[in-house]
């Protein structure tokens, strides 16, 4: 758990596991994030599970995807 900062993509593959706060371009979870996100672009595919607050211009979520808590529109 801690703060991650990127200025490219985030992946979070399958079987990993990121807990905390995360500013980036884009993040691409096929694992488990668990926190706040700050980004441009969510990617969550169908193994993918996101869990928190997200901040993001765009999203997508693909068939089998989850999403768990709130988002807002931009940072």
């Amino acid at each position: 758990m801690g703060t991650i900062s990127s200025s490219s993509q985030i992946n979070i593959t399958v079987g990993g596991e990121v807990e905390g706060e995360v500013y980036c371009q884009e993040m691409r979870v096929s694992g488990v994030f668990k926190g706040k996100l700050h980004c441009n672009k969510l990617i969550i595919v169908s193994s993918g599970v996101v869990d928190g607050e997200v901040s993001s211009h765009q999203m997508e979520i693909y068939d089998g995807g989850q999403f768990v808590g709130m988002r807002s529109k931009g940072h």
